[in-house]
């Protein structure tokens, strides 16, 4: 866990050859063109795609949920934050000093008993994001940049799994180091 408590987080399935708009997919069709934009973006930067995992869709689906009917639980609490308003989950305020760090880390092994600690990315914009605006937001912010390209504190990881969700104006991406499921 020593790489991941060193980072600051802030707020495979093959691309998408037509990218849906935002009125005519649902919920499902809009987390897959997620994965398959994150995935895009790592094939430009010479990166293999990340297998996707049902476990960690179920994790990035429940987390877009949450955000949406609940936000981040206050103005201290960013967009890692969960509320406890579910028995899927523990709930908690992950604050920029880190100090919910494992709450995060953990949420895969506790919804879902993923093996292994997950990583989280997340972006909100307004009323609906779409996959391509998050992965922009994502590589323009040197926090999340560092996730999805294995750079940095992630440089020696290896993502064997991802799990992506949109929900209204909250899209959120897990990676993971064990094998999808």
């Amino acid at each position: 866990m020593g790489r991941l408590s060193a980072i600051l987080l802030l707020p495979a399935i093959g691309a998408c050859s037509i990218a849906p708009t935002l009125d005519d997919t649902n919920d499902t069709d809009l987390d897959v063109a997620l994965c398959d934009e994150l995935n895009a973006h790592r094939t430009d930067l010479r990166l293999p795609a990340v297998p996707v995992s049902a476990a960690l869709m179920t994790v990035a689906r429940y987390h877009a949920e949450d955000l949406a009917a609940n936000g981040t639980g206050g103005t201290s609490c960013n967009l890692h934050s969960w509320s406890s308003n579910d028995p899927h989950w523990t709930g908690c305020c992950y604050t920029a000093d880190n100090e919910q760090a494992a709450c995060m880390w953990n949420k895969p092994r506790e919804i879902v008993s993923y093996a292994a600690p997950g990583v989280e990315i997340a972006a909100r914009q307004g009323a609906r994001i779409a996959p391509a605006t998050a992965v922009a937001a994502w590589a323009a912010s040197e926090h999340h940049r560092v996730v999805i390209a294995n750079d940095g504190d992630f440089a020696d990881a290896t993502w064997r799994a991802m799990g992506c969700a949109i929900e209204a104006g909250y899209a959120t991406a897990w990676f993971g180091e064990l094998a999808a499921r």
